[in-house]
Protein backbone atom coordinates (compact mmCIF):
# COMPACT_ATOMS: atom_id res chain seq x y z
CA UNK A 1 0.00 0.00 0.00
CA UNK A 2 1.19 3.62 -0.63
CA UNK A 3 1.96 6.29 1.76
CA UNK A 4 1.46 9.73 1.17
CA UNK A 5 3.22 12.78 2.73
CA UNK A 6 1.65 16.66 2.20
CA UNK A 7 3.50 19.33 3.71
CA UNK A 8 2.14 22.86 3.64
CA UNK A 9 -1.14 22.49 5.48
CA UNK A 10 -1.99 25.55 7.61
CA UNK A 11 -4.03 25.32 11.17
CA UNK A 12 -6.93 25.68 9.46
CA UNK A 13 -6.47 23.05 6.81
CA UNK A 14 -5.06 20.45 9.29
CA UNK A 15 -8.55 20.69 11.06
CA UNK A 16 -10.51 20.72 7.84
CA UNK A 17 -9.02 17.03 7.58
CA UNK A 18 -9.72 15.89 10.97
CA UNK A 19 -13.37 17.35 10.99
CA UNK A 20 -13.29 14.73 7.69
CA UNK A 21 -12.77 11.86 9.65
CA UNK A 22 -9.14 11.57 8.20
CA UNK A 23 -6.80 9.40 10.00
CA UNK A 24 -3.17 11.08 9.69
CA UNK A 25 0.22 10.95 11.37
CA UNK A 26 2.85 14.27 11.93
CA UNK A 27 5.26 13.03 9.83
CA UNK A 28 8.99 15.54 8.93
CA UNK A 29 9.87 14.32 5.56
CA UNK A 30 13.86 16.54 4.85
CA UNK A 31 13.34 19.11 7.70
CA UNK A 32 9.97 19.66 6.67
CA UNK A 33 6.61 19.01 8.76
CA UNK A 34 3.52 17.63 7.52
CA UNK A 35 0.85 14.64 7.35
CA UNK A 36 1.32 10.87 6.09
CA UNK A 37 -1.66 9.61 5.18
CA UNK A 38 -2.56 6.06 3.18
CA UNK A 39 -3.77 5.85 -0.36
CA UNK A 40 -7.13 5.02 1.09
CA UNK A 41 -7.33 8.45 2.80
CA UNK A 42 -5.92 10.34 -0.26
CA UNK A 43 -9.51 10.88 -1.99
CA UNK A 44 -10.90 12.53 1.03
CA UNK A 45 -8.28 14.53 2.21
CA UNK A 46 -8.76 16.34 -1.57
CA UNK A 47 -12.44 15.80 -1.14
CA UNK A 48 -12.57 18.14 2.40
CA UNK A 49 -9.72 20.39 0.81
CA UNK A 50 -11.14 21.25 -2.50
CA UNK A 51 -7.86 20.65 -3.64
CA UNK A 52 -5.92 18.20 -6.28
CA UNK A 53 -2.62 16.37 -6.40
CA UNK A 54 -0.27 18.55 -8.65
CA UNK A 55 2.96 16.41 -8.38
CA UNK A 56 3.96 13.27 -7.20
CA UNK A 57 7.78 12.87 -5.88
CA UNK A 58 9.74 9.42 -4.64
CA UNK A 59 11.27 10.30 -1.38
CA UNK A 60 13.60 8.11 0.26
CA UNK A 61 11.47 6.07 2.18
CA UNK A 62 10.18 2.60 0.48
CA UNK A 63 6.31 3.46 -0.05
CA UNK A 64 6.35 6.75 0.51
CA UNK A 65 5.41 9.59 -1.90
CA UNK A 66 5.62 13.01 -1.41
CA UNK A 67 2.69 15.14 -2.85
CA UNK A 68 2.44 18.96 -3.79
CA UNK A 69 -1.17 19.88 -3.49
CA UNK A 70 -2.58 22.81 -5.84
CA UNK A 71 -6.05 24.02 -5.48
CA UNK A 72 -9.72 23.86 -7.30
CA UNK A 73 -12.19 26.39 -7.44
CA UNK A 74 -14.68 25.15 -9.69
CA UNK A 75 -16.79 28.45 -9.51
CA UNK A 76 -14.23 30.31 -10.89
CA UNK A 77 -13.27 27.94 -13.55
CA UNK A 78 -16.49 28.00 -14.82
CA UNK A 79 -15.55 31.99 -16.05
CA UNK A 80 -12.48 30.74 -17.17
CA UNK A 81 -13.25 30.64 -20.87
CA UNK A 82 -14.53 34.26 -20.75
CA UNK A 83 -10.40 35.19 -19.74
CA UNK A 84 -8.12 35.37 -22.69
CA UNK A 85 -5.27 32.73 -21.97
CA UNK A 86 -2.97 36.15 -23.39
CA UNK A 87 -3.65 37.44 -20.26
CA UNK A 88 -3.28 34.57 -17.86
CA UNK A 89 0.51 35.16 -17.33
CA UNK A 90 3.22 35.77 -14.81
CA UNK A 91 5.68 38.79 -15.49
CA UNK A 92 8.41 40.34 -13.54
CA UNK A 93 9.80 43.83 -12.84
CA UNK A 94 12.20 45.20 -10.79
CA UNK A 95 14.12 42.29 -10.38
CA UNK A 96 17.78 43.09 -9.22
CA UNK A 97 20.77 41.34 -10.51
CA UNK A 98 21.81 40.23 -6.90
CA UNK A 99 18.31 38.16 -7.04
CA UNK A 100 18.75 34.68 -7.99
CA UNK A 101 17.42 31.55 -9.36
CA UNK A 102 14.14 34.29 -11.27
CA UNK A 103 12.90 31.90 -13.49
CA UNK A 104 12.02 29.35 -10.48
CA UNK A 105 10.10 31.86 -8.39
CA UNK A 106 8.27 33.01 -11.70
CA UNK A 107 7.49 29.49 -12.70
CA UNK A 108 6.41 28.70 -9.15
CA UNK A 109 3.88 31.22 -9.03
CA UNK A 110 2.85 30.29 -12.27
CA UNK A 111 2.41 26.84 -11.68
CA UNK A 112 0.57 27.33 -7.44
CA UNK A 113 -1.07 30.79 -7.71
CA UNK A 114 -2.14 31.50 -11.15
CA UNK A 115 -4.35 28.48 -11.33
CA UNK A 116 -5.91 30.01 -8.18
CA UNK A 117 -6.28 33.48 -8.96
CA UNK A 118 -6.52 33.48 -12.85
CA UNK A 119 -5.56 36.93 -13.23
CA UNK A 120 -2.57 38.30 -14.77
CA UNK A 121 0.58 38.63 -12.37
CA UNK A 122 3.42 41.06 -11.70
CA UNK A 123 6.03 39.89 -9.13
CA UNK A 124 8.45 42.72 -8.02
CA UNK A 125 11.48 41.80 -6.65
CA UNK A 126 13.49 44.54 -4.29
CA UNK A 127 16.83 43.58 -3.90
CA UNK A 128 17.21 46.21 -1.25
CA UNK A 129 13.14 46.07 0.40
CA UNK A 130 11.09 49.13 -0.19
CA UNK A 131 7.20 50.30 1.25
CA UNK A 132 5.01 49.81 -1.61
CA UNK A 133 1.65 50.61 -1.34
CA UNK A 134 -1.59 48.59 -2.70
CA UNK A 135 -2.89 48.34 -6.10
CA UNK A 136 -6.27 48.05 -7.45
CA UNK A 137 -5.90 47.90 -11.47
CA UNK A 138 -7.18 44.38 -12.32
CA UNK A 139 -3.57 42.95 -11.55
CA UNK A 140 -2.43 40.55 -8.78
CA UNK A 141 1.09 41.82 -7.57
CA UNK A 142 3.15 40.10 -5.35
CA UNK A 143 6.03 42.48 -3.92
CA UNK A 144 9.34 40.38 -2.81
CA UNK A 145 10.91 42.09 0.24
CA UNK A 146 8.46 44.67 0.67
CA UNK A 147 5.29 46.43 2.83
CA UNK A 148 2.54 48.04 2.70
CA UNK A 149 3.03 50.66 4.66
CA UNK A 150 6.12 50.03 6.86
CA UNK A 151 10.00 49.88 6.68
CA UNK A 152 12.06 47.12 6.43
CA UNK A 153 13.29 45.72 10.12
CA UNK A 154 10.60 47.05 11.41
CA UNK A 155 9.03 43.45 11.86
CA UNK A 156 9.10 40.71 13.88
CA UNK A 157 11.52 37.90 12.05
CA UNK A 158 12.32 34.20 12.72
CA UNK A 159 15.50 32.33 12.34
CA UNK A 160 13.83 28.94 11.21
CA UNK A 161 11.12 29.25 8.71
CA UNK A 162 8.95 25.73 8.34
CA UNK A 163 12.08 24.04 9.36
CA UNK A 164 14.18 25.65 7.01
CA UNK A 165 17.08 28.56 8.00
CA UNK A 166 16.77 31.34 7.11
CA UNK A 167 20.10 32.36 8.95
CA UNK A 168 20.40 36.08 10.66
CA UNK A 169 18.02 37.88 8.09
CA UNK A 170 16.17 40.36 10.41
CA UNK A 171 15.23 43.05 8.45
CA UNK A 172 11.65 41.85 7.86
CA UNK A 173 9.04 44.48 7.34
CA UNK A 174 5.86 44.73 9.48
CA UNK A 175 2.47 43.58 8.30
CA UNK A 176 0.15 46.10 8.01
CA UNK A 177 -2.55 44.47 9.84
CA UNK A 178 -5.19 45.29 7.54
CA UNK A 179 -5.24 42.55 5.31
CA UNK A 180 -4.69 38.28 6.03
CA UNK A 181 -1.65 37.29 7.24
CA UNK A 182 0.21 34.43 6.60
CA UNK A 183 2.63 33.22 10.23
CA UNK A 184 5.40 30.56 10.55
CA UNK A 185 4.58 28.03 13.11
CA UNK A 186 7.98 28.49 14.55
CA UNK A 187 6.94 32.08 16.33
CA UNK A 188 3.77 33.11 14.81
CA UNK A 189 5.78 35.86 13.19
CA UNK A 190 4.02 37.43 9.61
CA UNK A 191 6.08 35.99 6.81
CA UNK A 192 3.28 37.29 4.09
CA UNK A 193 0.41 39.38 4.15
CA UNK A 194 -2.92 39.55 1.58
CA UNK A 195 -3.86 42.89 1.17
CA UNK A 196 -6.79 42.54 -2.29
CA UNK A 197 -4.67 41.92 -5.40
CA UNK A 198 -1.60 42.35 -3.51
CA UNK A 199 0.80 39.76 -1.95
CA UNK A 200 3.60 41.58 -0.02
CA UNK A 201 6.45 39.16 1.40
CA UNK A 202 7.77 40.53 3.74
CA UNK A 203 11.08 38.82 4.18
CA UNK A 204 13.94 39.03 2.12
CA UNK A 205 13.05 35.23 0.52
CA UNK A 206 14.62 35.98 -3.05
CA UNK A 207 18.42 37.51 -2.26
CA UNK A 208 21.10 35.30 -3.10
CA UNK A 209 22.68 34.08 0.04
CA UNK A 210 19.23 31.90 1.41
CA UNK A 211 19.46 28.60 -0.30
CA UNK A 212 16.66 27.68 1.06
CA UNK A 213 14.56 31.08 -0.25
CA UNK A 214 13.04 28.76 -2.81
CA UNK A 215 11.67 26.40 -0.68
CA UNK A 216 9.99 29.16 1.62
CA UNK A 217 8.51 30.82 -1.87
CA UNK A 218 7.26 27.41 -2.17
CA UNK A 219 5.27 27.27 1.08
CA UNK A 220 4.33 30.80 1.23
CA UNK A 221 2.53 30.43 -2.72
CA UNK A 222 0.89 27.01 -0.94
CA UNK A 223 -0.02 28.84 1.84
CA UNK A 224 -1.40 31.69 -0.38
CA UNK A 225 -3.67 29.68 -2.54
CA UNK A 226 -4.81 27.70 0.23
CA UNK A 227 -6.20 30.48 1.87
CA UNK A 228 -7.83 32.21 -1.35
CA UNK A 229 -9.15 28.77 -2.17
CA UNK A 230 -11.48 28.80 1.21
CA UNK A 231 -15.06 28.63 0.65
CA UNK A 232 -16.91 31.30 2.97
CA UNK A 233 -17.82 28.78 5.46
CA UNK A 234 -14.42 27.43 5.88
CA UNK A 235 -13.49 31.07 6.08
CA UNK A 236 -15.68 31.54 8.98
CA UNK A 237 -14.15 28.43 10.58
CA UNK A 238 -10.64 29.61 10.23
CA UNK A 239 -10.97 33.09 11.17
CA UNK A 240 -12.79 31.68 14.57
CA UNK A 241 -9.43 29.00 14.95
CA UNK A 242 -7.17 31.68 14.43
CA UNK A 243 -8.94 34.06 16.83
CA UNK A 244 -8.85 31.64 19.68
CA UNK A 245 -5.14 30.64 18.63
CA UNK A 246 -4.52 34.75 18.66
CA UNK A 247 -5.77 34.31 22.39
CA UNK A 248 -3.38 31.74 23.26
CA UNK A 249 -0.39 33.82 21.68
CA UNK A 250 -1.02 36.90 23.45
CA UNK A 251 -1.82 35.32 26.98
CA UNK A 252 1.33 33.31 26.48
CA UNK A 253 3.02 36.87 25.39
CA UNK A 254 1.64 38.79 27.86
CA UNK A 255 2.33 36.23 30.87
CA UNK A 256 6.15 36.03 28.93
CA UNK A 257 6.75 39.84 28.95
CA UNK A 258 5.26 40.55 32.61
CA UNK A 259 8.21 38.09 33.86
CA UNK A 260 10.80 39.60 31.95
CA UNK A 261 9.26 43.12 33.21
CA UNK A 262 9.78 42.09 36.76
CA UNK A 263 13.07 40.61 36.22
CA UNK A 264 14.25 43.61 34.52
CA UNK A 265 12.93 45.86 37.49
CA UNK A 266 14.42 43.62 40.19
CA UNK A 267 17.51 43.86 38.15
CA UNK A 268 17.66 47.47 38.35
CA UNK A 269 17.07 47.46 41.90
CA UNK A 270 19.72 45.23 42.91
CA UNK A 271 21.91 47.07 40.98
CA UNK A 272 21.02 50.40 43.62
CA UNK A 273 21.25 47.65 46.11
CA UNK A 274 24.85 46.60 45.29
CA UNK A 275 25.82 50.46 44.85
CA UNK A 276 24.74 51.07 48.20
CA UNK A 277 26.70 48.12 50.08
CA UNK A 278 29.70 49.53 47.63
CA UNK A 279 29.07 52.92 49.49
CA UNK A 280 28.98 51.13 53.12
CA UNK A 281 32.21 48.96 52.57
CA UNK A 282 34.02 52.56 50.78
CA UNK A 283 32.59 54.57 54.03
CA UNK A 284 33.99 51.89 56.28
CA UNK A 285 37.39 52.17 54.78
CA UNK A 286 37.70 56.17 54.83
CA UNK A 287 36.31 55.51 58.71
CA UNK A 288 39.40 53.61 59.74
CA UNK A 289 42.28 55.47 57.70
CA UNK A 290 40.75 58.92 58.05
CA UNK A 291 40.47 59.22 62.06
CA UNK A 292 40.35 63.41 61.60
CA UNK A 293 36.65 63.29 59.63
CA UNK A 294 35.59 60.35 61.75
CA UNK A 295 32.40 62.06 62.44
CA UNK A 296 31.49 63.28 58.93
CA UNK A 297 32.28 59.36 58.04
CA UNK A 298 30.42 57.83 60.35
CA UNK A 299 27.34 59.95 59.83
CA UNK A 300 27.88 58.82 56.07
CA UNK A 301 28.29 54.97 56.71
CA UNK A 302 25.46 55.08 59.30
CA UNK A 303 23.34 57.00 56.42
CA UNK A 304 24.23 54.47 53.85
CA UNK A 305 23.54 51.49 56.25
CA UNK A 306 19.84 52.82 56.78
CA UNK A 307 19.09 52.81 52.78
CA UNK A 308 20.41 49.15 52.35
CA UNK A 309 18.38 48.18 55.01
CA UNK A 310 15.29 50.07 53.74
CA UNK A 311 15.96 48.55 50.46
CA UNK A 312 16.17 45.28 51.67
CA UNK A 313 12.96 45.36 53.50
CA UNK A 314 11.39 47.31 50.33
CA UNK A 315 12.80 44.25 47.80
CA UNK A 316 10.14 42.01 49.57
CA UNK A 317 6.99 43.96 48.32
CA UNK A 318 8.85 44.55 44.64
CA UNK A 319 7.69 41.65 42.42
CA UNK A 320 3.78 42.66 43.45
CA UNK A 321 4.41 46.27 42.79
CA UNK A 322 6.16 45.78 39.07
CA UNK A 323 3.75 43.21 38.21
CA UNK A 324 0.90 45.91 39.18
CA UNK A 325 2.45 48.43 36.95
CA UNK A 326 2.76 46.02 34.39
CA UNK A 327 -1.45 45.36 34.53
CA UNK A 328 -1.47 48.79 34.46
CA UNK A 329 0.26 49.60 31.54
CA UNK A 330 -1.36 46.76 29.62
CA UNK A 331 -4.89 48.35 30.57
CA UNK A 332 -4.75 51.87 29.12
CA UNK A 333 -7.39 51.86 26.44
CA UNK A 334 -4.60 53.04 23.78
CA UNK A 335 -2.70 49.90 24.42
CA UNK A 336 -3.60 46.95 22.29
CA UNK A 337 -0.21 44.58 23.04
CA UNK A 338 2.82 44.58 25.36
CA UNK A 339 5.73 43.03 25.11
CA UNK A 340 9.19 42.81 27.44
CA UNK A 341 11.95 42.03 24.90
CA UNK A 342 14.90 39.99 25.61
CA UNK A 343 17.35 43.24 24.68
CA UNK A 344 15.58 45.09 27.79
CA UNK A 345 12.72 47.30 25.19
CA UNK A 346 9.10 47.54 26.40
CA UNK A 347 7.59 48.01 23.39
CA UNK A 348 3.95 49.11 22.49
CA UNK A 349 1.64 48.58 19.92
CA UNK A 350 -1.47 50.86 19.93
CA UNK A 351 -4.55 51.46 18.59
CA UNK A 352 -5.44 53.90 15.91
CA UNK A 353 -3.91 56.80 17.50
CA UNK A 354 -5.78 60.55 16.17
CA UNK A 355 -4.66 64.55 16.80
CA UNK A 356 -6.26 67.63 17.04
CA UNK A 357 -5.61 70.58 15.21
CA UNK A 358 -5.92 73.75 17.93
CA UNK A 359 -6.50 75.96 14.91
CA UNK A 360 -9.49 74.53 13.56
CA UNK A 361 -10.60 71.50 15.76
CA UNK A 362 -10.65 68.90 13.53
CA UNK A 363 -9.33 65.41 13.81
CA UNK A 364 -6.76 63.84 12.15
CA UNK A 365 -6.17 59.88 11.99
CA UNK A 366 -2.66 59.32 12.38
CA UNK A 367 -2.66 55.28 12.83
CA UNK A 368 -1.53 52.37 14.85
CA UNK A 369 2.16 52.80 16.36
CA UNK A 370 5.00 50.63 17.70
CA UNK A 371 6.60 52.11 20.36
CA UNK A 372 9.73 51.38 21.71
CA UNK A 373 10.90 52.15 25.19
CA UNK A 374 14.55 51.12 26.61
CA UNK A 375 14.66 50.48 29.79
CA UNK A 376 17.85 50.48 30.77
CA UNK A 377 19.13 53.85 28.71
CA UNK A 378 18.62 55.35 24.97
CA UNK A 379 15.94 56.92 22.88
CA UNK A 380 11.90 56.32 22.54
CA UNK A 381 11.19 55.61 19.12
CA UNK A 382 7.98 56.04 17.02
CA UNK A 383 6.69 53.61 14.32
CA UNK A 384 3.40 53.96 12.41
CA UNK A 385 2.41 50.64 11.54
CA UNK A 386 -0.51 52.25 9.13
CA UNK A 387 1.27 54.72 6.88
CA UNK A 388 3.95 57.43 6.64
CA UNK A 389 3.42 60.75 5.00
CA UNK A 390 5.67 63.66 3.74
CA UNK A 391 5.16 66.23 6.34
CA UNK A 392 7.85 68.46 7.60
CA UNK A 393 10.39 66.03 6.26
CA UNK A 394 10.36 62.63 4.07
CA UNK A 395 8.57 59.88 5.46
CA UNK A 396 6.85 61.11 8.57
CA UNK A 397 5.65 58.50 11.58
CA UNK A 398 3.71 61.59 12.85
CA UNK A 399 3.35 65.42 12.48
CA UNK A 400 5.93 65.30 15.16
CA UNK A 401 7.99 62.05 14.99
CA UNK A 402 10.19 61.95 11.80
CA UNK A 403 11.56 59.19 9.50
CA UNK A 404 13.53 57.45 11.95
CA UNK A 405 10.76 57.24 14.51
CA UNK A 406 12.44 60.22 17.14
CA UNK A 407 9.96 62.96 18.39
CA UNK A 408 10.91 66.40 17.53
CA UNK A 409 9.42 67.64 20.95
CA UNK A 410 12.61 68.47 23.06
CA UNK A 411 10.70 68.42 26.08
CA UNK A 412 9.71 64.87 26.14
CA UNK A 413 12.67 64.05 24.81
CA UNK A 414 14.37 65.25 27.93
CA UNK A 415 11.25 63.77 30.38
CA UNK A 416 11.57 60.01 29.30
CA UNK A 417 15.34 59.46 31.02
CA UNK A 418 14.17 60.67 34.51
CA UNK A 419 10.90 58.53 34.45
CA UNK A 420 12.30 55.74 33.65
CA UNK A 421 15.19 56.12 36.54
CA UNK A 422 12.81 56.85 39.17
CA UNK A 423 10.67 53.51 37.73
CA UNK A 424 8.04 55.95 36.46
CA UNK A 425 7.67 53.47 34.07
CA UNK A 426 3.98 53.70 33.36
CA UNK A 427 3.84 57.38 33.87
CA UNK A 428 6.56 57.43 30.54
CA UNK A 429 4.42 55.15 28.74
CA UNK A 430 1.29 57.61 29.00
CA UNK A 431 4.12 60.24 28.09
CA UNK A 432 4.98 58.17 24.72
CA UNK A 433 1.27 57.44 24.04
CA UNK A 434 0.72 61.81 23.50
CA UNK A 435 3.68 62.57 21.86
CA UNK A 436 2.54 61.33 18.03
CA UNK A 437 -0.53 63.71 18.60
CA UNK A 438 1.00 66.28 20.27
CA UNK A 439 0.56 69.51 18.33
CA UNK A 440 1.96 73.31 18.69
CA UNK A 441 0.28 75.18 16.82
CA UNK A 442 2.91 77.76 16.56
CA UNK A 443 5.52 75.09 14.81
CA UNK A 444 6.37 74.65 11.53
CA UNK A 445 5.17 71.24 11.39
CA UNK A 446 1.60 72.32 12.48
CA UNK A 447 1.15 73.19 8.56
CA UNK A 448 1.25 69.70 7.08
CA UNK A 449 -1.81 68.27 9.42
CA UNK A 450 -3.84 68.36 6.80
CA UNK A 451 -1.63 65.91 4.50
CA UNK A 452 -3.15 63.14 7.28
CA UNK A 453 -6.51 61.66 6.95
CA UNK A 454 -9.34 63.79 8.21
CA UNK A 455 -11.99 61.95 10.62
CA UNK A 456 -14.92 63.14 12.58
CA UNK A 457 -14.66 64.12 15.72
CA UNK A 458 -17.13 60.79 16.78
CA UNK A 459 -13.97 58.33 15.39
CA UNK A 460 -11.52 60.07 17.22
CA UNK A 461 -13.40 59.26 20.00
CA UNK A 462 -13.46 56.06 19.67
Amino acid sequence: MRNYFIAGLGTASLEVVRQAGVTFSDFNLAFMPGILIDEEQLSRVLRALNMRVVQEDVTGFDGVYALTLGPINPVVAQSAPSTPPTELRVQHDNWGDSLHRRGAFLKMVEDILLPVVLKRIIVHGYESGKTMGPRSDGIFRIFIWSGAFSEKGSGDYSEEVWGYSFGSARMWFAPSGEGIAIRVPENEAVIAEIIGDNLYILAPVAYYSFSDGPRIFRRILQEVAAELSLSPEQRVERDRQRAEAEKVRLAREHAESRVRYIELCKQRLLQVVEDARVRVRESEGVLEQVQGSIVVTQRELTGSKRKLEQLRLVKTAEDKRFAEEFEKICAVPEVEEVRMLEGKTLQIMTSVLVCRDPNTGKFYELGKFRIDLPINGGNVRWFNLTRRVDGLEPGMHSPVVDGNGCTLLFNAIQAFPELIASYEIATAVMLALQVPGSIDPNEEYAKYLDKWPEVAPAASAA
